[in-house]
């Protein structure tokens, strides 16, 4: 077991798909300038944005690693992973590789990366435990997971698949993943964030 992995954790309370708002708006909301921080996305630095989405920060990670860094954009969605191709294929984004994961396994290179982001993403994930594993040995020694969650102390459901379907996962859940996994959770940060255009 590799003793000087991290995982650091920032908790997102609650946690919207990007296109209900503007970029802009997102990265004020969400504290983009300070994830990208905590993931330690700095020129030349390998990252991974795991359930990459609509690509808003896979584009962001790849400004900030620059030409010499790499992002790998994971997704399983056959509609996200067309989209983030076409996001590649743009002038200056060749630092990008699309990368098609599967529901257990995120296909990154063994200890390769220097940090992966999971945003809105890991209380979706069935086989948990699995992806896990597999980022644990994708990442250098010292490297660092960030996950962004819907960590809602509110809505504490009986079971993780209740908790699946309502978008929600409890943080004590999230944190016992990460430890089992041999994962050191070195940070953690309660309403990281809140979308002002959601009711709650």
């Amino acid at each position: 077991m590799r003793s000087d992995a991290l995982a650091l954790a920032l908790l997102l309370i609650p946690a919207q798909p990007c296109s209900t708002q503007q970029p802009t708006g997102r990265e004020r909301w969400q504290r983009v300038a300070e994830v990208l921080e905590a993931v330690g996305a700095r020129p030349g630095a390998v990252v991974a944005d795991v359930g990459a989405g609509s690509g808003f920060y896979t584009l962001r990670l790849s400004r900030a690693v620059g030409a010499e860094g790499r992002v790998f954009a994971v997704d399983i969605a056959p509609s996200a992973l067309a989209r983030l191709r076409s996001i590649s294929r743009q002038p200056g984004r060749d630092n990008i590789v699309v990368v098609e994961g599967r529901a257990d396994d995120p296909r990154l290179p063994s200890d390769s990366l220097d940090a992966v982001l999971i945003v809105n993403a890991y209380h979706e994930m069935e086989a948990h435990e699995a992806m896990l594993s597999r980022l644990f040995a994708a990442l250098k020694p010292g490297g660092r997971l960030v996950l962004l969650e819907p960590f809602d102390s509110t809505r504490r459901l009986p079971t993780r698949e209740a908790q699946r379907a309502a978008h929600v996962i409890a943080r004590e859940l999230a944190v016992a993943d990460l430890e089992r996994r041999g994962f050191e959770v070195v940070r953690q940060e309660a309403g990281w964030a809140r979308d002002p255009q959601r009711r709650t």
